[in-house]
């Protein structure tokens, strides 16, 4: 079980404040690149509803073509890859399954692969 909400709400404002302050331009940076090409976000679990997010996102910023999927939706992809972006939405980036869409990604030659 994580740690008790009151704790983590005490930390909202140094968090926020960190948040601001961080450099965010080799993020700004590979998402440009990442909207050169049609999105495939992926996520497994919980990190499903980032990468619905994100491929929302995507359609609404850049009129193109963005969908959410699951790691073996990926894999059952990996023909089509190039010429796409593979966005990977992980909390830790341990799971199996996050660890085989990145080399699905990798195999099928996409574009470019951000793990967030």
């Amino acid at each position: 079980m994580g740690r008790p909400f009151s704790e983590e709400l005490a930390e909202l404002e140094v968090t926020h404040r960190w948040a601001c302050d961080a450099s965010i331009d080799s993020l700004v940076e590979k998402i440009q690149r990442l909207c050169r090409y049609p999105l495939l976000a992926v996520g497994s679990g919980g990190s499903l509803t980032t990468a619905t997010v994100a491929a929302n996102l995507f359609r609404d910023f850049t009129f193109g073509l963005g969908f959410a999927v699951t790691p073996q939706e990926l894999s059952a992809r990996r023909d089509t890859l190039r010429r796409s972006s593979v966005l990977i939405a992980t909390a830790g980036g341990s799971n199996p399954d996050v660890i085989g869409a990145i080399r699905t990604a990798a195999k099928g030659e996409a574009d470019l692969v951000l793990a967030i």
